[in-house]
């Protein structure tokens, strides 16, 4: 067994299987990846078990990182919520609300099938290269911190970035940059009305919505949506104008506005009718959901 291994690591040590560690601790960890620094890095693996990289991979080194305890763990402060990189998706259902932000509940359920859920994670969903998962558009929507580990020197250094910088910036490359994601923190805003909808496409994709409204005094104090994958891309629309033409406003919004809003949402996309006409409907149903949770407070 190589030096800088653990009793949890695994190797096979043929020209033909692949060399797999298992670290218990974040200093085992990058003494492992400062001796392979070619090796892939997985939380649950889910993406990378099923991608040709598995198989094909040159170095043949894959670190998996689920057995760190520090990762695998959820803390929660009057300001925000932490998740662990490792944290799996079923602990997310698990924990379910009102401990855990609504609108991460609801993408969750519709992630994949309970045993992709059990080995899948917070922090994978954010990593794969070149893909943005489903909670990379939760996490975009609520401003979300994220902080990234990497190599200095003999020793490893931290530092936190929006998650839209990371997620979104050309020059930020966790892989390229030998850096891994330890942890994600929401900040508690006290959202009390959340939407989340995803469809699938003809083409064998999907398009996402999700939104958040906050309802204070019969009014819009915040208000956020966004479309992601559209047209099957990597990329989403979120609409700042729309969103600051909506706050402030007294509810319960009419109808007319309603469906006004939702074509000023999409009127400049350069997208197909049908998907078009779908965002629009979908941006009707947030506000509808709106005027919902208002009717409920005043006859409560």
């Amino acid at each position: 067994m190589p030096s800088g291994s653990g009793k949890n690591s695994i190797m096979f040590d043929t020209k033909k299987n692949p060399i797999v560690y298992y670290p218990s601790s974040l200093n085992e960890f990058f003494r492992i990846y400062r001796r392979y620094p070619d090796a892939s890095v997985a939380a649950g693996g889910t993406y990378i078990i099923s991608s040709e990289k598995f198989k094909s991979s040159p170095s043949r080194i894959f670190i998996f990182l689920t057995q760190i305890d520090e990762l695998s763990k959820i803390y929660k402060t009057e300001r925000y919520i932490e998740f662990g990189a490792c944290v799996s998706l079923s602990s997310i259902l698990d924990l379910g609300t009102p401990v855990l932000p609504s609108l991460m509940v609801k993408c969750t359920r519709r992630i994949a099938t309970m045993p992709v859920r059990n080995m899948a994670t917070v922090g994978g969903n954010l990593s794969v290269k070149g893909k943005k998962m489903d909670l990379s558009y939760i996490f975009s929507l609520m401003d979300a911190k994220i902080e990234v580990k990497s190599i200095s020197g003999n020793s490893f250094s931290s530092r936190w970035v929006p998650v839209n910088q990371l997620l979104f910036s050309p020059e930020e490359s966790l892989s390229e940059k030998k850096q891994i994601i330890t942890r994600i923190r929401l900040y508690e805003t006290g959202w009390n009305v959340s939407h989340y909808h995803k469809i699938r496409l003809g083409s064998g994709s999907s398009l996402i919505f999700c939104g958040l409204a906050h309802i204070d005094k019969g009014g819009i104090t915040d208000f956020r949506c966004l479309i992601g994958s559209p047209s099957g891309s990597n990329s989403f629309i979120r609409s700042r104008a729309l969103e600051m033409s909506i706050i402030g406003r007294s509810l319960p919004l009419s109808e007319k506005d309603s469906h006004q809003y939702a074509h000023q949402f999409t009127k400049d996309l350069e997208l197909e009718a049908l998907e078009k006409e779908t965002i629009a409907s979908l941006t009707e149903n947030f506000i509808t959901e709106i005027n919902n949770y208002y009717n409920e407070e005043v006859f409560k």
